[in-house]
């Protein structure tokens, strides 16, 4: 007996070997809900000692955020242009810091009219900056 291959019997084949095939292959993977980034820690808090005798206690987050609590309330300000040292605006006030020496100063103000530089100030503070210790002889 003579078998004669034809058209239709390659092609059923070829269709049941696809199906197979499809059968057998995993299940793509689901997509996955995006995942939560990991909560940020909280920045160490700086506390500045200030001329009238109060504590102004800022934290950095991040280069672009100070978190200021004065007198119970906390403001959260984000980084403006300065002249000089690191300045913070936000919620109607303005924290501005600069380092000079071994010292650290900070002003914190009222904004001005229309949320200028250089309104009321409210208080002048400062903290010591810890020095930075020389690199041990012989490292690189």
């Amino acid at each position: 007996m003579t078998r004669t291959v034809t058209f239709q019997t390659i092609a059923l084949t070829a269709g049941l070997g696809l199906l197979v095939a499809g059968c057998s292959q995993e299940k793509p993977a689901e997509p996955t809900s995006p995942i939560e980034a990991p909560a940020v820690q909280d920045a160490a808090a700086v506390g500045y000692a200030c001329e009238s005798g109060k504590t102004v206690v800022v934290a950095y987050p991040d280069a672009q955020t100070a978190r200021v609590s004065y007198e119970g309330k906390d403001y959260v300000l984000t980084s403006v242009v300065s002249a000089s040292g690191a300045r913070y605006a936000g919620q109607g006030l303005e924290w501005w810091t600069a380092s000079r020496g071994e010292t650290e100063s900070g002003t914190l103000s009222r904004m001005g009219q229309g949320d200028q530089a250089g309104g009321v100030i409210i208080e002048r503070c400062s903290r010591p900056v810890a020095a930075v210790a020389p690199p041990p002889s012989g490292a690189p």
